[in-house]
Formats: structure tokens, sequence, C-alpha cells
């Protein structure tokens, strides 16, 4: 792909479609319902600003609410824009949080916040909010419920606080008018009345004052909340004009997807990026039909909120579904009709001669809440005798989760794959479970269920039996002979197996080294030395997935060490650890970061197998068929359950919350939609009509009958098979990819079994008391598969000795090892096209694929040393150093001094030591003194009178490899114009100076990367890359420079390099290099 190909042909659209896409009259809101075609819409909006309406493509700023989507519309719109790459490029695609994200990154001063800011996790608010409300004498008059509910109360208003645009004045201000108004008409209300309202006043009054500390405190500290990279861009813009100003000049168009499901901060921070007064280019594309997220705190009225704020706007309506067939789509207008909208005249309708077909919806009755366990396997193998239609065409909708997981229990126990797209967590791998199972039991000795739990799990697996008459036997011993020892110590004297004695003395050893470490190092131990990765001799996919479910835990413990109480060892851990919310305690906490990485990128492999999920987890998806169970009131659709408390009241948060049953209906749509062909929907049969029934209103009013059965008629001829144990273990699972797999063993074991029963019955035949000659071969050969398919299963590859294998059941064998291979995808995640590149995930690609793959794919970087604190820091006191000074330069301004830098170097470390704490003052002042040595020797021995263009920029530019563009980023410390118009390099060094340093080779990677990303840094693409110019490293310990020209440095040497990677990282090889490997990858094992 170049920036020269021919232009993409535009989208066909239709009329809607298209004058959405043409309207440049100010604000826009298009209702696109579902299978609209919104995403092309979007595309191509994107496309007609900068083909048609010549739009600098740096102003369009296109915002979605996931990194996944930021992602399929940037390859969507750099496909549509294959003939102007650069104008692809230029595009700004981000999330919410990821746009207040960059705000923050640039205008952090403007606020006071420090250079360096911490996301907290519900341990440090928790903690923080406990510390405030005990020093504050807060929630007195709660006092009986606890510091922990009071802080649970802060919390949730301080949370829904930011939700909604709300500040911490705007809390005090309404929490004074509140008591104002209590106390003044306090006399006209019922006694009851009176005690409420003054329930809530003072819960609401404790929590703006508990939100106003914690937000000072949390300033000081440089902590952030992930809903402030909402709310502190809000901040900004009201507060700082220049920098509205400069944001708003920046951003010109704007399109937002998925606009129904935004909250009212979100909408805020829109407002102010494009003022409804100045008439701004503003096209948000959503449905509030599909606006089903008000449990995490959208505004369910978010597209009549637009509407009202920017009053002179346009509305375009997608209508034409491309997705469903008729009556599908007649269905759901009928759902959907009864509920509140913005527009009750929008309903979706088929495109021109039906290309979608009429579709079928049918309606199965049940003798209870769900179907039989039967009935749902029974209709898709059904439906796939008489079609070509894989498993992953199916999906099963429900309400609840419960019902999730019965519906795939059921489709398992029939050999049917499931795909249940329920978030999976490290929680629930058994070797992260075994690791907190060690701290536990190494910080609290009479912790009997975990050594009972570690008895029975590798490396000495003793029979969970013998593990429960030891732990009775323990139990009697301290009932009848007062033995006060704990279970460990009691193990000692009184268990006399091998296997115990070894386990005692893992446990001793682990003992000593918990002592001995901070947590951090601990854990890591922990790891190593019990064998959790290794003990097990898991298959090479189940071996991958404990290592990358223990990254998390390991990059949690390193991230929350400094926020330890003393001394940080691992029993402070488990304090912290256990004041974590629910939800966080999986350690999925840093996945909710929306980062940059590119773990977020690895191509999902997605089996051949039935989805199965919740209706809100269903939105965005399609399939040829969809299942609804449980179309019932109650805990179905729709589910009746009272409405969520809200902290806020009404006229403070400016939500007016969608009825109940208006939240149901829309979800109920939502599931309905999906589907392509056929719609399923089960309900339970019932002789009464209810109101809210949505089935019994559908009978009536729908343009044509429903198709109904009883689920009995299913069962008659389906072809269901018997489950024998083999069955019932390769059931047991309960990934995508798993099933796969064991769907596959199930159906060879099956064939196994038939061949020897066939040949068994052939023998129970025989006239003559002979069984013919062939039956015995048959037999062996039969007990040989079912012996090579046990192997296959648990080792993952076929026995080495195949020699009692008939040679056609070899040749089938090794087809059905391909087959699994191809079903369970590879052991490791494999990043997709366009790569993100920078010249650290080169280099350590080169040095070792095997720890690229830990710390670039797996997310686990090195271990924070000294060493590389000092260089962050000294990064930070010369950056904000060196724009002083090429702004009081440009301004003729006194330049800043030694003693300002000696200063910022100050500043930044106290910065740093707020999250990484060094432990004496003594050692504060040896890194302090020495930051300053290596910040003073670039000031006054390498810095000179060059003309300081950039500092420490970021620089994005694309890469092209075997016809795909990548994408690199590069930091640049600092560039430079010489006297001469050429331009300098500039990148610093605080490690050891070195021969490579000094003397940079023509190949020298990091310099050749930063000198192809300067074109792109100084707009000028098609400026040769060697046209004059030098790279320089400043090497800070010896105030000595490294030096090379561009014209020295051999670019096509290092593209081969470069190149080289590419085709690695792609094809997934990870294989470790002995030489150059620095032990990252240690934790994977052989």
């Amino acid at each position: 792909m170049t920036d020269h190909e021919p232009p993409a042909p535009a989208i066909k659209l239709n009329e809607q479609q298209q004058r959405a896409v043409d309207h440049a009259a100010g604000p826009l809101m298009v209702l696109a319902g579902p299978g609209t075609g919104k995403t092309r819409v979007i595309i191509e909006r994107i496309a007609n600003l900068i083909e048609q309406r010549n739009a600098d493509p740096a102003t369009i700023l296109a915002v979605t609410f996931t990194v996944k989507a930021t992602e399929q519309m940037r390859t969507k719109l750099a496909e549509r824009l294959a003939h102007n790459a650069r104008a692809a490029d230029l595009v700004r695609i981000r999330t919410f949080h990821g746009l207040g994200r960059e705000m923050l990154q640039r205008f952090a001063d403007y606020l006071g916040l420090p250079a360096t800011l911490t996301l907290m996790d519900s341990a440090q608010r928790r903690r923080l909010l406990r510390a405030i409300i005990a020093e504050n004498n807060l929630y007195t008059h709660a006092a009986a419920e606890g510091v922990d509910t009071a802080a649970e109360r802060a919390a949730l208003l301080m949370k829904r606080c930011r939700e909604c645009a709300r500040s911490t004045g705007d809390a005090l201000a309404y929490a004074a008018r509140w008591r104002d108004r209590h106390e003044q008409f306090q006399t006209g209300l019922h006694g009851d009345m009176i005690l409420a309202d003054a329930a809530h006043m003072r819960h609401f009054e404790a929590g703006a004052k508990a939100f106003d500390h914690f937000e000072r405190r949390c300033m000081q500290l440089g902590w952030i909340a992930f809903d402030d990279y909402i709310a502190h861009p809000i901040r900004l813009l009201r507060e700082h004009p220049e920098v509205a100003a400069m944001v708003r000049s920046e951003t010109r168009h704007i399109v937002v997807d998925e606009f129904q499901d935004v909250n009212p901060a979100q909408i805020e921070l829109l407002r102010l990026l494009a003022p409804p007064d100045r008439n701004p280019d503003l096209c948000v594309v959503g449905d509030d039909d599909q606006a089903i997220y008000a449990f995490r705190g959208a505004d369910p009225r978010a597209m009549a909120q637009f509407a009202r704020i920017w009053g002179d706007h346009a509305t375009e309506k997608l209508e034409i579904n491309y997705r469903s067939g008729r009556r599908i789509i007649d269905l759901a207008n009928e759902v959907i009709s009864k509920a509140e909208r913005v527009d009750s005249e929008k309903f979706a309708r088929v495109p021109d001669g039906e290309p979608n077909g009429t579709g079928t919806v049918q309606v199965i009755s049940t003798d209870g809440q769900n179907p039989r366990d039967a009935v749902i396997p029974a209709m898709i193998l059904i439906d796939k005798q008489s079609s070509d239609r894989k498993f992953s065409d199916y999906a099963v909708l429900t309400r609840l989760t419960i019902d999730a997981d019965r519906v795939a229990a059921a489709l398992r126990m029939h050999g049917i794959p499931v795909n249940l797209r329920e978030k999976r967590t490290p929680l629930d791998d058994a070797g992260v479970q075994d690791v907190l199972s060690w701290m536990r039991i190494l910080t609290d000795a009479s912790n009997t269920a975990d050594v009972q739990r570690l008895l029975s799990r590798p490396p000495v697996a003793i029979r969970l039996t013998r593990v429960s008459r030891l732990a009775a036997d323990f139990t009697v011993a301290r009932r009848e002979h007062a033995d006060e020892r704990p279970f460990i110590e009691w193990l000692r004297d009184s268990a006399h197996d091998p296997s115990i004695a070894s386990w005692l003395a893992l446990y001793d050893e682990l003992l000593s080294v918990a002592a001995a470490l901070p947590a951090d190092r601990a854990i890591d131990e922990i790891i190593r030395r019990s064998g959790v990765v290794e003990a097990e001799a898991l298959e090479p996919l189940e071996k991958a997935r404990r290592v990358q479910n223990l990254v998390p835990l390991i990059r949690f413990a390193r991230r929350v060490q400094p926020f330890l109480d003393p001394p940080r060892d691992l029993n402070a851990f488990l304090s912290y650890y256990n004041d974590l919310d629910a939800g966080e305690k999986d350690f999925s906490f840093a996945n909710t970061i929306d980062a940059n990485d590119d773990d977020a990128d690895a191509e999902a492999h997605t089996p051949d197998a039935v989805s199965i999920l919740t209706a809100h987890r269903a939105k965005g998806l399609e399939f040829d068929t969809v299942f609804v169970v449980r179309c019932n009131p109650g805990h179905g659709f729709p589910q009746s359950r009272p409405a969520d408390d809200d902290p806020l009241p009404l006229d403070f948060s400016g939500i007016d919350p969608l009825g109940r049953a208006d939240e149901e209906r829309r979800l109920f749509y939502v599931a309905c939609t999906r589907a392509e062909r056929r719609l399923v929907l089960t309900t339970k049969s019932t002789k009464s009509v209810s109101e809210k029934n949505f089935i019994h209103q559908l009978r009536d009013t729908l343009p044509f009958k429903l198709d109904e059965t009883h689920e009995t008629e299913w069962l008659k001829d389906a072809p269901l098979g018997i489950t024998d144990p083999m069955d019932q273990e390769l059931a047991d699972e309960g990934d995508p990819e798993t099933d796969a797999r064991n769907a596959i063993l199930r159906a060879e074991f099956a064939r196994a079994r038939q061949a020897a029963l066939s040949a068994l019955h052939e023998a129970e035949r025989a006239a003559d008391g002979v069984a013919p000659p062939h039956t015995f071969s048959t037999l062996t050969d039969a007990a040989a598969r079912i012996a090579a398919l046990s192997y296959l299963r648990v080792k993952g590859t076929l026995p080495e000795d195949q020699s009692a294998l008939s040679p056609d059941a070899r040749e089938h064998l090794r087809a059905v090892a391909d087959r699994l291979a191809r079903a369970i995808g590879p052991a490791w995640p494999i990043l997709k096209s366009p790569l993100k590149l920078s010249y650290s995930k080169i280099n350590d690609y080169l040095a070792c694929p095997r720890c690229f793959l830990v710390k670039h794919v797996l997310g686990l970087d090195e271990a924070k040393t000294a060493e590389l604190s000092v260089g962050h820091i000294v990064h930070i006191a010369l950056e904000r150093f060196f724009k002083e000074w090429r702004l009081a330069d440009a301004e003729g301004r006194p330049l800043p001094t030694r003693d300002r830098l000696i200063h910022l170097c100050t500043d930044a470390l106290r910065a740093e030591s707020r999250t990484n704490p060094l432990p004496t003052d003594h050692e504060h002042r040896a890194l302090l003194e020495q930051i300053q040595t290596l910040a003073l020797n670039a000031l006054d021995k390498l810095h000179d009178d060059a003309n300081i263009l950039h500092i420490e920029k970021w620089v994005e530019f694309p890469y092209d490899s075997s016809g795909r563009r990548h994408h690199f980023i590069a930091k640049l410390d600092r560039v430079d114009q010489l006297a001469s118009g050429h331009f300098r390099i500039v990148d610093y060094k605080t490690g050891q100076s070195s021969k490579k340093l000094l003397e940079p080779r023509k190949d020298d990677l990091q310099m050749a990367i930063y000198a192809m990303a300067l074109p792109r840094l100084l707009n000028d693409d098609d400026r040769p890359i060697d046209n004059g110019g030098v790279a320089e490293y400043w090497l800070l310990r010896t105030a000595e420079r490294g030096t090379i020209g561009f014209d020295a440095i051999d670019f096509d040497k290092v593209r081969a390099q470069i190149d080289k990677v590419i085709t690695g990282v792609l094809a997934g090889q990870y294989g470790r290099n002995e030489s150059t490997c620095k032990g990252l990858c240690e934790i994977i094992g052989q």
C-alpha cells in the first residue's frame, strides 16, 4: 500500500445515509437503527470531510467507547483512504477516556497536577476515604454503620458526581442549599418525612465534604480516578479559556459513535469542545432504542439531551435494516413502539426487494421457566443437518448470567462446542489461586483450608480423600486432645507420607523467603519455587494460559508495592488486596486503563462454537440464528426488580431516570435485533394473559401469525447422542477453544468405540463360534486409536510410538491432530496487522523473541530499578527546564538558571517519591545528588546555542513492510536546528558509557528509527531522511557525545532488521535467544 494508489471508490450509500454523510450545516443527530450501516456512514463522513470539504485531517476527531472500536474504525478508515494514507493517519480516533488522558498529559500543570499521575485502584480510594472520614469527623450521624460503610457511601456519591459532571463545589453548594431548605420547611412536613429528609441531607452533606477533601488530597498526591479522565478535562476547559481555545482550534470536526451510551459528563465534555452557540460541525450517531447501559451511568435520554443542548440541529434517520429478515424487523418494531423514544416515527424497514428474506420467528412454549436441557441442542443439530451452517452462526441470549451457564452446560452435554462470552479473569486460574493460597498460609499458619488445597495440588497432588482424612484426624486431635497447634505443625508429627514431608520442606523454604523479601519479590519467588507453571505438565495451550493469568498478578504486585503499609511484606499485600472492591480482586484492574498496549490488539482466536451471552453483552453483534430464552416476566425478559437507589437527588444530577418497563423493552429489542435469518423465543406456557409478557403482547399486534410449538415437538426426531463418562469428562471445561477441541475428540472417541462395538457384534453373530479374522485387527486398531486419542488429549501431540495403529488410522489421526490445532489456535497470542512498533519493541525482539512475548504481548515489563527511576526523573527535569528555556528565549525574557534546574530535579524526585518512596533520608539525598549531577552535565557541558525546536516529542509515522502498513511511535528527547540549517536529534543516556554509544554504527537501530520519524515531525513527509543533519547520544554521566550523520546511517540494513521482526511477530515466532536473553521470559519455563 502506498500513498500513490488510486482513490478507493466511495461506498454506495442509500439516500438516508448519503444525507447524513453530506450534511455540513452545523450539529447533526443521526438516529441509526440496528443493521442500518452506521459505521459505513461514519467512515464515509470522515472521508467526505477530507475529500470534498478539504478539512485538515488533523482537526477531525472521531470518538467511540472501546479500544477495540477505535482500532476497527482506524482500520476501516485506512482501507477507505488507501490512496491518502497520511490523511487517514492524521485523523484522531479516540475513546472518550483516551481523549481526556491526552488533554491531561498536555495541560496537567494548568490544574496543578504533577507530571507523573497515578491511576488509583479501589484499595487506595477506600483507604484514603477512611482516613479523611476519621480526620474530619464525617458521617457521625451514621457512626453505627461503621467507617467502611461510610466510605462506600462517599465513593458512590463521588462516582455519580463525576458521571454527572458535578464538581466538589457544586456538591458543597447543593448541600448548603439542602440544609437551608430543610431547616426552613421542616415545620410543614410530617414527622417521618422530616426524619427521612434529614437523613438523606446529612448523607449527602457528609459525602460532599468527603468528596472535597478527597479531591484536594488526590491533587497533592497525583492520584486520579478513571472518571477523572473526563472530570479533569471538563475543569480545564471551563476554567482556562486559553486551553479551551487551543483545543477547539485543533478540533473543528467531531463525529461520535454510539452516542446513546454517553453519560452526562461526556456530553458536557462535548459541549465544551463544540459550544452550541458556535454552530459546530458535530455529528453524533446513535439509537436511543438501544440505550441499555443506564446501570453503568449512561444517560438513557442522551439523544434527547443532544437535541436540547444543540437546539439548532438537524436530524437524519437510518431506517433500512440490512441485517434481519422482514418478520424479525416487524417484531422488533412492535416491541420498541411502546417505549419512550426521541422519534416515535422511526421504524426499521427492509431494503427494496427484501434481500434478507422474510426471516423466521418461532416461539417455543416450555413447561418451566427455562426450556428443557435438550431443546436448544436439538434445534441447532436439526438445523445443521439441513444446511452448511457452522456452530458460530448460532447464539443464545439470556437476561441473567445464571441462565447462560445453564444453557452452556446443556449444549456441552450434547457435544456442541460453546463460546460462553463471559469475561474470564486471572482469578479463575487454578495457578493464581495456588499463589494466593501460598500467600495466605505463609502469613497465617492457622489457615487450614488453604493448606488442604495446596496439598491436593501439584507438585505433591495428594488425593483429595487422603487430604480430607488428614483434616478430619486433625479436627479430632484438636477436640479430644486439646492440640492447639495449627494444621501445618500437626502434619509434621502426624503425617508420615514422603510427599507431605516434601511439601513441608517447600513451605519452610518459602517461609524464609517471605520473611526476607518485599511482597512483590516474594510473590515472584512463590511462583518460581512452587512450580505453578511447570508442575502440572500442562499441555501448551493450558500452560500459555497459566502464564498469561500469572502476569497480571505479578504486574499488580509490582504496581501496589509502594502503597503497602510498612514493612511492605506479604502480610501488607494481603491487607491491601482485601481492601479492593470485589470486581478488582481478579487482577484485571490494569486492563481497565484505556492504554495503547499491543496485548489489547492481539488477534482473538474465534472457534467454531455457539455463542452464549447476556443481552447486554450482545449489543453490536449479529448471528444467523438467535435464541432468546426465558421471555417471561420475573427473571427473564422483562426482569422485575426495584430501581437502584441513586445518591444524587434528581434536581442535582440532572438525570431523569427511564422507567423500568422501558429499560427492559429496549433490552429485549436489542436481543431480537441480533438475529439475521431466524429468531427463536422461548417462553413458559401460561393460561393467564399478562400485560408484562412480551409474547402475549406480540400475539395480538404482529402483522403475521407467530410460529408456536411446544418444546417436546423438537425432541422427537432430534439427532441427540447418548453421553458416556468420557463425554462428561470432556464437557467439564468451559472455554470456547477447549469446547471446540473436545467436540472433535468426543466424535473421534465415539467413532473408535463404535468400530470396536461393531466388531464385537459381528463376533456375537458368528454361528460357528469362530470370530472372523478381521475382528481381532479391528478391535486392536480401535483400542490403539483410543489410546492415541487419550495421549493427544493430555499431551497435545500424538505419541511417538504408533506401531499399533494401522496405516489408515495413523493418517487419520494426523488429520485429527491438525484439526485440533486449527480449532484451538496458537498457544500464545499472535498480534495482528497493523502493528504498533517502536525502537524498544524492535530491539527487544531482536534480543530475545520470547522476552518480547512476555513484555509486549503479555504485558510484563522488567522490574523497576533505581537506574530506570533516575533516568525517568532526569528526563522529566530536563523536559521542564528546556521548555521553560525555549519559551523564555522566544519571548526575550531571562533564561532559566542552573538553580532552576536543581529545583526542578528536586521537584521531580519528590513527585516520584509519592509512588516509589525511598526507605532512608540518606538514600534520598544520594539519589538527588546523582540526578542533579546528570541534569547539570546536560546543561553545562552538552547544551549549546542550537535552536531547540522540539522537546520530549512523541511522533507517529507509517512504516510499510511486505505490502502492509504498520505504525511506528518514536519518542524524541530533543530536536534542534543547527546554525547550518540542518537538524539534530538528541537522545539522553543516563546509564554507563559504552563504545556503542560513543561511536554509533551505521546500522544503529535507535537513531535510524528516530531519523525516520523526523520528516513526519517536521510535517514534510517528502523530505529525504539522509539530507544532512546528525543524531547524537548525550551521555550524561560522562558528559560525552556519540554522533552519527544521517547520511552515514545504512537505512536499508536497518529496514531489513525491522522487516525481520515484523515477519516474526506476525507469525507468532517467540523462540528464546539464549545468548542475549535477559531472563524476563523465565516465567514461561521450558
